[in-house]
């Protein structure tokens, strides 16, 4: 362990130094109180209570006093991004990482900044890629 730390240490290759030494580390169990109160206000403890519970409560909020089904719209249009919003995400964006949804890595961003930069904000002008857009959220 030790002679693996020091040679991952002297190339100077701090992701694996990091990985090794999380892979030696000892976690101690901790014991969690999970328990929520249900609307009727018995305490749920079990885990399948307490999803239900959730799931309950979270159907509930579409629903009104009288029992119904309230719609709303959650979507206000807002203004598209700046080119420096679009430029500074792509930037703090980390590198390495697992693709999203869209499986488009990151690093593809990262080298058509420029391009991306342009087409950003014309995209989220139109209504029916920004639609397309939550949509894909979503999922």
């Amino acid at each position: 362990m030790c002679v693996a730390l020091e040679t991952a240490n002297s190339k100077g290759n701090s992701r694996q130094l990091f990985q090794i030494v999380k892979s030696y580390m000892n976690r101690k169990f901790q014991p969690r109180l999970q328990c929520i109160q249900s609307a009727t206000g018995k305490k749920l403890t079990e885990a399948a209570q307490i999803a239900d519970g959730w799931k309950r409560y979270c159907e509930d909020l579409y629903y009104d006093k009288e029992g119904k089904r309230v719609e709303r719209e959650y979507w206000e249009q807002e203004p598209p991004p700046l080119r420096s919003e679009v430029a500074l995400a792509i930037h703090q964006t980390a590198s390495r990482k697992a693709t999203g949804p869209d499986e488009v890595p990151a690093e593809l961003f990262k080298v058509t900044t420029t391009i991306t930069v342009t087409i950003t904000p014309f995209m989220f002008r139109s209504h029916y890629v920004l639609q397309d857009y939550i949509r894909s959220c979503l999922r």
